[in-house]
């Protein structure tokens, strides 16, 4: 009935603890695109905008920590607890 979201945030420890999350989670979708019905989580630093450089992205506020998410069609419960696995590895 409405638009999906997208949200960004960062966790600490940089890429390597960003990567932990990406790679725990099982319903969100790696992918550097936008635009799916499904879910999608971004590593920003490492792929939209990996041919940066550090200072660009720094300056763009895209640190080694940022994910996004785009939020696609699948139950908001489902996405939760997905995400939650994936930050229980932090």
């Amino acid at each position: 009935k409405s638009g999906g979201a997208i949200v960004s945030f960062a966790v600490k420890g940089g890429k390597p603890e960003a990567w932990k999350v990406v790679d725990n989670c099982r319903r969100l979708s790696i992918t550097a695109t936008l635009g799916d019905v499904k879910t999608t989580n971004t590593h920003p630093a490492t792929t939209t905008h990996g041919r940066i450089s550090a200072e660009a992205r720094a300056t763009a506020g895209i640190g080694d920590g940022l994910l996004r998410i785009a939020v696609g069609l699948e139950a908001v419960q489902d996405l939760q607890t997905d995400l939650e696995r994936g930050l229980a590895q932090l």
